[in-house]
């Protein structure tokens, strides 16, 4: 059991913590956070422009129809681009206001964090 369960609470990283709470655990980890993942997705090049302005409106249309595609979405199913998992959570409580919210097994700490911030009571269900 973790010495201090709130030092894995964070999104990615703390890896030290982590080894110290599981000294038993195999290696080597594999934190899921790509952005400091050892092993990081094959990305190939990119073009410097893509780090240097934000997207126009047409390119995010083109990106959600494609994520529409991809997930075999009907063409009303509303899609969202967004700079990762983390933004959306943050904004869950804004778009879906609610006096209580139920978090269902285990999940990132911030959705009961978020939650919580805005002023919503919340439980979290484990399997």
């Amino acid at each position: 059991m973790p010495e201090r369960l709130d030092e894995l609470r964070y999104h990615g990283g703390n890896l030290s913590a982590a080894r110290r709470s599981f000294p038993n655990a195999p290696e080597p980890w594999i934190d899921l956070s790509t952005g400091i993942n050892p092993v990081p997705y094959p990305l190939g090049i990119i073009a410097p422009s893509a780090w240097t302005k934000l997207p126009e409106p047409r390119g995010l249309a083109e990106l959600e129809a494609a994520a529409r595609a991809a997930h075999s979405a009907k063409p009303s199913t509303e899609i969202v681009a967004a700079p990762g998992t983390q933004a959306l959570i943050q904004w869950l409580p804004r778009v879906f206001p609610a006096r209580r919210a139920g978090i269902l097994g285990f999940t990132y700490g911030e959705h009961e964090e978020c939650w919580r911030a805005a002023g919503t009571r919340s439980a979290r269900w484990k399997r």
